[in-house]
């Protein structure tokens, strides 16, 4: 329950975190038998070990999981753009897009410049994804797949800032083996066939609800598809700019104080896709300027600021060339 609360009332606010695994992970313990070796009420009230399935399936369900996380990801790849998202130019694109809302950090080792390379990766991370969690339940494959995937999430790290380290990858701890921390009696060790049909079948609902919601690719919480960043990405990208009267602008702030503004892209796309459609955007644009000043204390000391619609390259050669398409909005005395 604690958990539950903790981590869903931040994301009720229109930005979705998908920390969501932790929350599943809770659940498909809560009714589990997982106190009963290394716990204090185990050592105070000296429980048997006993060989049975509550002790193995909470933890493959985790293993579904992360599989279902996965295969969706891979699958939308596919049915969103097709084998364009590996085999065009989008790979680049999406690339140097991650760079551009890094406020143009660059790797020391440029990867855009290898397209060939990126294609074949592209598509190896497509395949890779939809087959992970079958490779789980193959002995022979499973540490292929579990080696597989912290290298992608470390390589997509160093290259595009996106590791997932503590939304998937810190999870793989469910991939070992516990038994070798705990000390077995040299008698045998009783098995029993018998198991929890609560903790069982409360854990197959919520393995049901997620693939669910995968295969309708729902974000939302608790439940929700982790992003699948399959979409095709242009060459140039369409930016909001806030201009303060002094010509300060929110992205040299935001740069100096490492905001992230990879974060909110989602927010600032959607804005400019609705203001593109004739939607009235004024509280939306609002909002944005809100997250803003309030993660960058010093645009508190702007009275007037100037919306901006900016496009500009992605490609970092080109980053300079940003033009003014016009001024959408004016914010004027907003400091309350």
């Amino acid at each position: 329950i604690t958990i539950f609360y903790v981590l869903v009332v931040p994301n009720l606010f229109g930005k979705l975190w998908h920390e969501q695994i932790v929350i599943w992970i809770s659940w498909f313990f809560v009714f589990s038998k997982c106190f009963d070796v290394l716990s204090v009420d185990s050592k105070l009230n000296n429980v048997a070990i006993v060989k049975s399935p509550d002790y193995t399936f909470p933890v493959r369900f985790v293993w579904v999981t992360l599989g279902i996380i996965y295969f969706w990801a891979g699958f939308y790849k596919l049915w969103d753009s097709g084998f364009d998202w590996a085999l065009s130019d989008s790979m680049i694109n999406q690339i140097q897009l991650e760079w551009a809302q890094h406020y143009d950090k660059i790797p020391a080792i440029r990867i855009d410049k290898f397209p060939n390379l990126l294609h074949v990766l592209g598509m190896v991370v497509i395949f890779f994804e939809m087959i992970f969690i079958f490779l789980l339940f193959d002995k022979k494959w499973k540490w292929i797949a579990i080696l597989g995937g912290l290298i992608m999430h470390n390589i997509l790290g160093y290259f595009i800032y996106i590791s997932f380290f503590f939304l998937l990858q810190v999870f793989y701890v469910f991939f070992f083996d516990f038994n070798f921390f705990v000390k077995r009696s040299s008698e045998k060790i009783e098995e029993s066939v018998n198991y929890s049909k609560l903790a069982f079948n409360f854990g197959i609902i919520i393995i049901g609800i997620n693939f669910l919601f995968g295969i309708f690719n729902v974000s939302s919480y608790p439940f929700s598809t982790y992003p699948s960043y399959s979409a095709i990405i242009h060459k140039d990208l369409k930016i909001l700019e806030f201009e303060c009267q002094n010509h300060i602008t929110n992205l040299e702030i935001g740069k100096r104080n490492n905001f992230r503004w990879e974060d909110y892209g989602w927010l600032e796309h959607n804005i400019i896709r609705d203001y593109e459609a004739k939607k009235n955007v004024d509280n939306d644009i609002l909002n944005y300027w809100k997250i803003w000043k309030n993660k960058n204390p010093q645009l508190c000391c702007c009275d007037t600021v100037k919306v901006n619609l900016l496009i500009r390259p992605l490609s970092p050669e080109k980053r300079h060339k940003l033009k003014k398409l016009k001024t959408i909005d004016t914010l004027i005395n907003y400091n309350y």
